[in-house]
């Protein structure tokens, strides 16, 4: 027994450790910058598309003094046709140069920037959310639309750096309607009673908080 004992315990710690390995979080972290604010506006474009137009203006706060690169999760295009496609970025300063590859949306900032500063880019993007903003129709035959974004899925649809260690000021939300039969339900969690919706029917309405703090 005690020989049995000492061949399995080598076998528990190195299968221990390859769980420890395969569950590491590998998000890639940036400390040189601070997401402190998002506010995005969309627009669905029709009642029978689940097609979005978004502009985000997002604000970083600069933590190492010349950051001259910030990248934010954003979904690139798939062979499926859903994902975004981003038309421009600006800033105070003008045009941003981007690049959009592999789910991230890569920014160069204004040359001199220092440690403490604000700086507020806004993305203008469109496309068709895979996941985290869904787009359905019910048993009744309405259109209706509600966002399921735990625990990183608000980038298939939201640019923003997209890890809970990150977290930001309340993000302003705002869903423009483009066909007055489209509902959107809300969703609120409420660990004591589980999850709640509710729905509108608002043409402007502001969603529920995301990364807040």
């Amino acid at each position: 027994m005690t020989r049995l004992l000492r061949l399995c315990l080598p076998l528990v710690a190195l299968l221990a450790g390859t769980s420890g390995r395969a569950d590491a979080d590998t998000y890639p972290r940036q400390p040189g910058v601070d997401a402190r604010h998002y506010a995005f506006r969309l627009t669905l474009l029709t009642s029978d598309s689940n097609e979005i137009e978004g502009e985000a203006a997002v604000t970083l706060r600069v933590l190492t003094a010349g950051l001259r690169e910030v990248a934010l999760d954003l979904a690139t295009p798939r062979a499926d046709g859903k994902g975004m496609t981003v038309a421009a970025v600006t800033s105070a300063a003008g045009a941003v140069p981007f690049t959009h590859r592999d789910n991230r949306l890569r920014l160069t900032l204004p040359a001199g920037l220092a440690a403490g500063q604000d700086v507020t880019v806004t993305i203008t993007y469109r496309g068709i959310p895979a996941e985290g903003l869904r787009l359905i129709t019910n048993i009744h035959g309405e259109r209706v639309a509600f966002s399921e974004n735990w625990y990183n899925r608000a980038r298939q649809w939201l640019p923003m750096i997209d890890h809970v260690a990150d977290k930001s000021t309340d993000a302003n939300r705002a869903l423009t309607l483009a066909a007055s039969n489209l509902r959107f339900m809300s969703h609120s969690d409420n660990s004591a009673r589980g999850n709640r919706y509710g729905v509108s029917e608002q043409p402007k309405l502001n969603l529920d908080k995301m990364h807040a703090q």
